[in-house]
């Protein structure tokens, strides 16, 4: 955002969760040269069900951008960051609700398009920066950015939720893009 806002960058910034894309505008608000859209990028043009934090629960709410395509896997991060992350009075809050990890967890339907028809519905002809945090969707996106088209300057990615496989596959296709 600092890049972002000091260089007077262009850009499409994607967030498929209604608030959070809200909290993206407004982080944004007048800075020229930006285009936002609220979906995902997904394998296909159409809709698909987003696994995010229950937003009943106000006291995880925080946690507000941790969603995934994939069930198990949000419900792994939640896991982790409650036994190693959160606040006490959160870890409190949900023994007091008598709470299980599926119950901090609902499915959300969002709007996807491919990478290609988000970068036509945009006018996108190139970009130098790609920016991903898809929560362990980060290689699919990769492999859907047609690198080999766009030869974007800069890739910055999460690697941490990938599969070692997907880590070392990733790797192998940006030192063959050289």
């Amino acid at each position: 955002r600092d890049y972002v806002i000091r260089f007077d960058l262009r850009g499409l910034l994607v967030e498929p969760q209604a608030r959070v894309f809200a909290e993206l505008q407004e982080n944004y608000k007048g800075q020229p040269g930006l285009s936002f859209e609220n979906a995902a990028i997904g394998r296909n043009n159409g809709s698909q069900e987003l696994y995010t934090i229950n937003k009943k629960l106000d006291f995880l709410s925080y946690a507000n951008q941790a969603a995934s395509f994939n069930s198990a896997h949000l419900r792994k991060m939640l896991e982790k960051h409650l036994r190693h992350g959160a606040a006490p009075d959160v870890v409190k809050r949900i023994k007091e609700l008598g709470l299980n990890i599926d119950d901090c967890i609902e499915a959300e339907t969002v709007e996807t398009y491919t990478f290609d028809s988000l970068l036509d519905k945009h006018g996108v002809r190139r970009f130098d920066l790609l920016q991903i945090d898809t929560e362990g969707f980060d290689y699919e996106v990769i492999k859907m950015a047609n690198l080999r088209k766009f030869r974007p300057t800069l890739i910055n990615y999460e690697h941490e939720h990938l599969s070692e496989r997907d880590q070392l596959d990733c790797w192998r296709e940006f030192r063959t893009l050289g």
